[in-house]
C-alpha cells in the first residue's frame, strides 16, 4: 500500500502533470506541504502549453493570410476586372453590336428607353420618398432605444462607482476596527480580504458591469436601424458589423499571436522557477 502511495505521489503523467503540481495550482497548501518534492515534468508541461500556444499561432496567422488574400489580391481582381468586364464591357459591346445590326431602329429605341427610365424614375422616388416618411416616423423609437441605452449606462456607471465606495468604507472601517481593538476580533487577513475586495471592485467589478452595457450596443444599433429603415436597415447594420469585424481582423490575429507567445515564455519562466521551488 506504502508502495503505491509513492508510486502516485512520482507519476508523471503524459502532458507532465503530477500531483504535487496538481494541488499547487489548485491552491492545496496542505497537501503541498505534505507531498516530498518533485521536479519530474517540467519541460513535458511546457511542450503541452506550447503546443497550445503554436496552434494558436497558426490559427492566428492563417486568419491574418486570409485577410491579406482577399484584401489585396480577390477584391482588387474582383472590382477592378470581373465587375468591370461582366457589368460595363460585355453589355457595352452587346450594345455596339446591336446598335450596328439595327441602326435603322435607333430613334424607336431610345424613344422606349427614355419611358421606361422616366417610369423606373418615377418609381424610385416614390421609393426614397416612402423611405423617409418612415425614417421621420420611426425617429421617435430610434431616439428611445438610444435613450435607453444611455441611461442604462448611467446606471452601470452609477451602481460601480457607488459598489466601490461601499467597498472602500468597508475597508476603512474593518482596518479602524481591527487597530482600535488591537486586532482581538479582526485579524491582519481580515483587513487583508477588504483590500482584496475593494481591489476586485475597483478592477473587476466595475468595468465587468460597464463592459456589460458597452456590448449592448450593437443590440441598440441594430434596433435604431430596424426601427428607422425595417428589414432593410437589419441587413445594413449586418453589413457594417461585418465590415469593422472583417478590419479589426488583423490586430486581432497579432494580438491573439502576442499573448500565445507570451504565454509560452511565461510558462517556461514558471518551469524555471519550479525547478529551484518545487513547492511554489
Amino acid at each position: 500500500m506504502q508502495t503505491n502511495i509513492r508510486r502516485g505521489r512520482s507519476l508523471i503523467a503524459p502532458d507532465g502533470e503530477l500531483a504535487l503540481r496538481l494541488a499547487s495550482r489548485n491552491g492545496h497548501r496542505e497537501i503541498v506541504d505534505y507531498l516530498p518534492s518533485r521536479r519530474g515534468g517540467g519541460f513535458r508541461r511546457w511542450k503541452t502549453k506550447h503546443q497550445k500556444a503554436v496552434r494558436r499561432v497558426k490559427k492566428a496567422a492563417g486568419k491574418i493570410r486570409w485577410f491579406f488574400e482577399l484584401a489585396l489580391y480577390k477584391l482588387p481582381l474582383c472590382f477592378l476586372w470581373h465587375i468591370p468586364k461582366n457589368v460595363i464591357v460585355e453589355p457595352l459591346i452587346k450594345e455596339v453590336k446591336w446598335l450596328v445590326k439595327n441602326y435603322k431602329r435607333l430613334p424607336q429605341a431610345m424613344l422606349a428607353s427614355l419611358k421606361k427610365m422616366w417610369v423606373k424614375l418615377k418609381k424610385f422616388g416614390k421609393y426614397v420618398g416612402r423611405k423617409l416618411w418612415g425614417t421621420i416616423k420611426g425617429l421617435p423609437n430610434a431616439t428611445k432605444f438610444a435613450l435607453v441605452w444611455v441611461w442604462n449606462g448611467i446606471k452601470s456607471a452609477g451602481d460601480a462607482v457607488l459598489h466601490i465606495i461601499t467597498r472602500f468604507f468597508a475597508f476603512i472601517h474593518t482596518a479602524i476596527t481591527a487597530i482600535a481593538e488591537f486586532f482581538r476580533t479582526i485579524t491582519l487577513k481580515d483587513i487583508w480580504y477588504g483590500f482584496v475586495a475593494l481591489v476586485r471592485a475597483v478592477f473587476i467589478e466595475g468595468p465587468k458591469k460597464i463592459w456589460k452595457w458597452l456590448c449592448k450596443f450593437g443590440d441598440m444599433m441594430e434596433k435604431v436601424f430596424e426601427t428607422l429603415w425595417g428589414c432593410t436597415g437589419q441587413v445594413l447594420w449586418w453589413i457594417i458589423v461585418g465590415l469593422a469585424t472583417f478590419v479589426c481582423m488583423v490586430p486581432k490575429g497579432i494580438l491573439d499571436i502576442l499573448v500565445a507567445i507570451g504565454g509560452s515564455i511565461a510558462k517556461g519562466f514558471e518551469e524555471v522557477m519550479i525547478w529551484f521551488n518545487p513547492k511554489r
